[in-house]
């Protein structure tokens, strides 16, 4: 019989058939493998580690009995441990796993036919503080595997098995009693259908297919919902385990609480007083500073002969609210329009007629200069009193005392 390592085992009084021990073996499945020693992947990265090391050691790796080749805490009380197959060759499958070519001993055939090992478990390598799989220590009979879901050795009922043989084995798997009947184990069955029917939400009248096809669908939803719970236990700060109530009300508290305002930083920001008091002393600099350059604005239109001590009022406001549009507005008036100041000759020291009035004997002088010069001068003779008057810090003319002469244009 090819692909098969034969065995007798006795049950009872009986010489049993021989038992098919396979020969080749799924050791590790692939993808991402769950284990309660800490899950793993298994890729074409690490299968091609695991052969490239199985072919460089150049012998056989044993196939043990609970991992007592490993040693440690795994030792047998004796500290024997004895092989019960050997590993010849590994073959990597993607989508499947990494099978095992296995030469067993009589004895390691014997635990399998009686059922006394049902599963393997692999003993891998990898760096220390890594889940990078390098290779593979060696393979154990054991019936309390590491990893999720493995596959037993021996699925199916072997060819030649009794059908005694083949209700042990379903009361076995139903954890029914020895003694159970054939009506018991079919009862078992059904009742184990229906729960599963259950399980998946099904309908009744669905069959083995569509229930298992429906607990599939139900199983995905499961993991989404739990992927789902422990991305949101992650996002609010919650521990992994916490229940879907504790979620809830860890929510609502977040949804209840009122937004927290970000503080300023006092060190990036200037108090409010501190900024108005700098603004306003800005605002007095500037002001003083456009006082300055009125005045001298001022005094260059009086050189030229262009502002008039009477309009220079008029003149100051306008510079200060528009100094650009007063300096266009001044090159409109002709320079030499009112005199320059000293051209005026009559001065304090001058005697006025009837008493020793200065001011009055400055208006006089100043009249009289004007009638002489009137036909060349640009402006009216009160300009021409006014700027007199005010060379010799005198007040301006009265209405009362301005002449009848008319504006010179």
């Amino acid at each position: 019989m090819s692909g098969v390592r034969l065995a007798k085992a006795t049950i009872g009084n009986k010489v049993a058939v021989p038992v098919e021990a396979p020969e080749r073996i799924l050791i590790v499945p692939w993808g991402d493998v769950k284990s309660t020693s800490g899950s793993f992947v298994i890729d074409d990265a690490a299968a091609a580690s695991i052969i490239e090391v199985f072919a460089a050691t150049g012998v056989d790796l044993p196939v043990d009995l609970e991992h007592q080749t490993v040693g440690g805490e795994y030792s047998s009380p004796d500290g024997a441990a004895p092989a019960v197959g050997w590993i010849t060759s590994l073959e990597p499958v993607p989508g499947e796993g990494i099978y095992a070519h296995v030469e067993w001993t009589e004895r390691g055939a014997g635990f399998i036919h009686n059922k006394e090992y049902r599963y393997l478990s692999p003993t891998l390598l990898h760096p220390v503080g890594s889940k990078d799989v390098r290779g593979l220590h060696s393979v154990g009979l054991t019936n309390k595997p590491a990893i999720v879901g493995m596959k037993a050795i021996v699925n199916a009922t072997p060819k030649g098995t009794s059908m005694n043989e083949r209700l042990e084995r379903a009361k076995w798997f139903l954890n029914l009693e020895e003694l159970a009947t054939e009506e018991e184990i079919l009862m078992k069955m059904e009742e184990f259908v229906a729960q599963l029917r259950e399980l998946a939400d099904a309908t009744e009248n669905a069959d083995n297919a569509g229930v298992l096809s429906a607990l599939k669908a139900k199983l995905g939803k499961a993991k989404a919902d739990e992927e789902c719970r422990l991305s949101v236990c992650k996002a609010v700060g919650l521990d992994e385990t916490t229940a879907h109530a504790g979620i809830v009300a860890a929510v609502g508290a977040l949804k209840a609480e009122p937004a927290k305002k970000t503080e300023p930083d006092p060190t990036e920001y200037v108090p409010m007083a501190a900024h108005t008091e700098v603004a306003d002393q800005l605002k007095a600099l500037h002001a003083e500073l456009r006082t300055i350059q009125s005045e001298t604005f001022l005094a260059k239109g009086r050189d030229k002969g262009q502002i008039s001590p009477h309009s220079e009022k008029q003149w100051r406001e306008k510079f200060i609210a528009d100094p650009a549009q007063a300096e266009k507005d001044l090159t409109l008036v002709p320079e030499g329009t009112f005199p320059k100041p000293g051209r005026v000759t009559a001065h304090s020291s001058a005697q006025p007629a009837g008493g020793g009035d200065g001011r009055g004997s400055i208006i006089a002088e100043a009249k009289a200069e004007y009638g002489e010069n009137q036909t060349t001068l640009p402006c009216s003779e009160k300009e021409y009193v006014d700027q007199a008057l005010s060379e010799h810090s005198e007040t301006l003319l009265t209405d009362q005392e301005v002449s009848t002469h008319s504006v010179k244009v």
